[in-house]
């Protein structure tokens, strides 16, 4: 596991200190479709059995390597725990990396160059603080093996796709426009990158190809922002789903049911600090972040501390509600295990549901984050998971109101270094 504890919290305060909480739109309907996450139904209670087990949700690094032997493109496959279907997350490759013992500031896609593929994926798995199940770089040609299964696509792309040369010169790859690709320009369009050119300019495209892969698979056309997370099927035990022994697996389960695709919004870097190189270097928002991967691999994460684990339960269609939530919680130091939408209506009470007075307490001093809270005790039992958390109307009014928006520096929970 190579994901550093106390980095999550670390990105969670550096939001809140520079103001991004609340200030991200995230496109709804990423965790819709959790509604069967622990088989659950209503929302108030989990299952019969002693301990319902968090799903099993296999996660593999794919670092898409242009003819320059660098990082032009990074994605995150994260298999639905029935073995169909699944999530394509996109990652920006200039990303800001958590900045190692000598102090080097750099872009996640530097350590490619430097250590490999091995580094590469420490970074992303600090980054996402995830540990993969598995990890590659392809080429274009290698990477439209892998989509062949998900046949031609159509796309419609907002600018052209260029790389560069090995004499510096631009080389046309993909035109701008509606056409239909085969799986090796589509392969193509993601190994291609510019020499000098900003990311920010070509992410749009990635996240366009990416889509057209995505709706190649299953019966069901799925893109970004659209109903149907990757965990979608948890009746059987966790442990039946085989995890992918290699990216033909892990393409292979995806192509077998409904995908959605997800891309991190990218800031750049600007202040002179943070970014003394003046790199092409972004930041990502750590609740974004959380969000995301909760919400699709659960199995996935490493906890950050050693408070407690939290799993948030949503009756909204709002992602950018969610995402107030788990930034909050993870500010003060909690880890954020489980991210789901359950079918009920909004109840006016946010109703935490835990098993030990000691689990209570501490989340009590988490009022002045989340508002009013009421608690219910009870027998249900989730593996890893020490509360359950479900967002009522006075969350929404708490983080609109005046009270809700200063984000209080001390609660009375234990906050790890």
């Amino acid at each position: 596991m190579s994901a550093i504890p106390g980095r999550r919290r670390r990105r969670a305060i550096a939001a809140v200190v520079t103001g991004l909480v609340g200030m991200v739109l995230l496109p709804s309907g990423l965790v819709v479709g959790a509604n069967s996450l622990l088989n659950e139904t209503g929302g108030n209670s989990v299952d019969d059995s002693s301990a319902t087990k968090i799903p099993v949700t296999p996660t593999a690094l794919v670092a898409v390597i242009n003819s320059r032997n660098e990082v032009a493109s990074l994605v995150m496959l994260a298999v639905d725990p029935s073995g169909r279907g699944g999530s394509i997350v996109s990652i920006p490759v200039g990303a800001s990396a958590e900045i190692p013992k000598s102090g080097t500031i750099h872009r996640i896609a530097d350590s490619y160059a430097t250590g490999g593929m091995s580094a590469l994926r420490a970074d992303v798995e600090g980054l996402l603080n995830v540990s993969f199940n598995f990890a590659d770089d392809v080429d274009a040609a290698e990477l439209a093996v892998y989509l062949q299964g998900f046949g031609d696509r159509p796309v419609n792309l907002p600018a052209p796709v260029l790389d560069t040369a090995a004499d510096g010169e631009a080389v046309p790859v993909l035109s701008a426009g509606s056409a239909t690709l085969t799986p090796l320009k589509i392969a193509a369009g993601l190994a291609s990158s510019q020499t000098g050119v900003a990311e920010s300019t070509r992410l749009p495209t990635v996240k366009e190809l990416w889509a057209a892969v995505a709706a190649g698979a299953g019966t069901t056309a799925a893109g970004l922002g659209t109903a149907g997370s990757a965990v979608t099927d948890l009746a059987a035990p966790a442990d039946e789903t085989a995890e992918p022994a290699d990216l033909f697996g892990f393409f292979g389960a995806l192509q077998q049911g409904q995908v959605q695709v997800w891309q991190f919004a990218a800031v750049l870097i600007t202040e002179p600090t943070r970014n003394p190189g003046n790199l092409d270097l972004y930041e990502i928002d750590g609740g974004e972040v959380i969000m995301v991967m909760a919400s699709i691999a659960p199995s996935a994460i490493a906890l950050v501390s050693n408070s407690i684990a939290i799993m948030i339960d949503t009756p909204y269609d709002d992602s950018d509600l969610v995402r107030e939530a788990v930034l909050r919680l993870a500010y003060v130091g909690a880890n954020v295990a489980v991210v789901r939408t359950v079918n009920q209506v909004p109840t006016k009470e946010t109703t935490v549901y835990y098993g030990e007075s000691i689990v209570r307490a501490d989340v009590e001093g988490y009022s002045t984050l989340l508002g009013t809270m009421s608690f219910v005790k009870t027998d249900e039992t989730i593996e890893g998971v020490n509360a359950r958390i479900v967002l009522g109307e006075d969350f929404r009014e708490f983080i609109g109101s005046a009270a809700g928006r200063t984000i209080a520096t001390t609660t009375t929970s234990t906050v790890p270094d």
